[in-house]
């Protein structure tokens, strides 16, 4: 590599990327995460978000300060067959105003992040000849990855097994999957302390996603006062529940012991990670990543309509691994999650080692590697 050459990529001088990422949060914020580590690798990148006109990359994308460009991209409506009518026509409309923004940008390498909204970006960044990477989050991919594998320059999988199920073109890497700033890194007795939650009692955090999921919230109303008689409770419920779960616990008699701090939504995930000890959730790629890297025993409650049911694949893999237990969908309103919640919360060797074997599956470093690939990447396109 000759010295231009060198300082240009040192530097991070004339280097542009775009990431074609977002949907959901599990498709965007291991996106952001590499962004990130770009920025900090290369001061001097420019960085395009190409993403959803409607999805929560539309604000989230700007307000972390990077450029964004929309597209007419919308997921597939499981189950409402009139809603998709216009599907191909939306992704037909993003691979051209995909195509005309990479060519008036003229990135150095387009990524991916899996999702509906990377399809398009993949394709165009292809068709363009621009270096490709994509990275998957799941343990079972989703179909962009699996068709997008056979062509794109380098593949970089949160877990080893997952290659198995792709025909990989490029080069692979097992780079883990990258997470929101700050997870795991919290002072767990200042934060408790900051939060007013009762030192001496354990934290259960239950959460379902960024809408909430009804299922888990109802269940949860079954036996919040017996949970708060024993514990803490963080429970972000989703903007549709919160007034009956606000009103719920506010009207409790007598005041439980444990302390309540119910969210419709809440950014600092870090914060609720770091003073829980044990957590209810769904079995999402960006959940489980952030489980691993604070170290906490989970029990899992897969999405029974995610695609290709990665999230069971996800709850199956934590189980396996000692760190989760699953409750299914069909199971809730029933006895068991009651009793497992407060099994678990008398176990205390049992949530060490549960916590113990999350922590042993986390890529702490996730961003650097697939930062590093991608340095790779560009050498070697330089040198072409």
């Amino acid at each position: 590599m000759n010295i231009v050459t060198y300082k240009i990529l040192k530097e991070g001088r004339k280097i542009k990327l775009v990431f074609g990422a977002g949907g959901t949060g599990g498709h965007l914020f291991p996106a952001l995460a590499v962004a990130r580590g770009v920025k900090k690798r290369f001061p001097g990148a420019k960085i395009l978000f190409l993403g959803s006109a409607r999805g929560l990359e539309r604000d989230v994308v700007p307000a972390r300060g990077f450029t964004f460009k929309s597209l007419p991209i919308r997921g597939f409506r499981r189950g409402v067959f009139w809603g998709n009518l216009g599907l191909l026509y939306t992704v037909v409309l993003s691979l051209f105003r995909s195509m005309f923004l990479l060519k008036r940008f003229r990135p150095q390498a387009v990524m991916g992040t899996g999702g509906y909204v990377s399809g398009p970006v993949l394709l165009a960044a292809l068709l363009l000849r621009f270096p490709t990477l994509i990275q998957e989050q799941n343990f079972f991919p989703g179909w962009v990855t699996r068709i997008m594998a056979r062509w794109v320059d380098q593949v970089h999988l949160s877990y080893a097994e997952t290659k198995k199920f792709l025909k990989i073109k490029g080069e692979v890497f097992l780079s883990g999957n990258p997470t929101r700033e700050g997870i795991g890194d919290l002072n767990k007795e200042e934060a408790i302390k900051g939060m007013g939650l009762r030192p001496d009692m354990k934290t259960v955090l239950i959460f379902g996603g960024s809408q909430g999921a009804r299922n888990i919230n109802e269940t949860v109303l079954l036996f919040v006062e017996e949970l708060l008689g024993r514990a803490n409770l963080i429970w972000l419920t989703g903007p549709a529940f919160w007034p009956q779960a606000h009103q719920k616990v506010s009207q409790l008699k007598p005041r439980p012991r444990g302390k309540a701090v119910i969210k419709e939504f809440w950014d600092r995930m870090d914060m609720a990670y770091g003073v829980a000890d044990l957590v209810v959730c769904r079995a999402g790629a960006s959940t489980v990543s952030e489980l691993c890297r604070s170290g906490l025993g989970a029990i899992l409650i897969p999405f029974p309509y995610s695609a290709a049911g990665h999230q069971e694949y996800n709850a199956r893999m934590l189980a396996k691994a000692g760190a989760g237990v699953i409750v299914y969908d069909r199971e809730l309103g029933r006895e068991k999650p009651r009793t497992l919640i407060f099994e678990l919360l008398e176990d205390e060797d049992r949530l060490r080692n549960m916590g113990n074997c999350s922590r042993r599956l986390a890529v702490p470093d996730a961003a650097e590697r697939i930062v590093h690939g991608l340095h790779k990447l560009l050498e070697r396109k330089s040198k072409g």
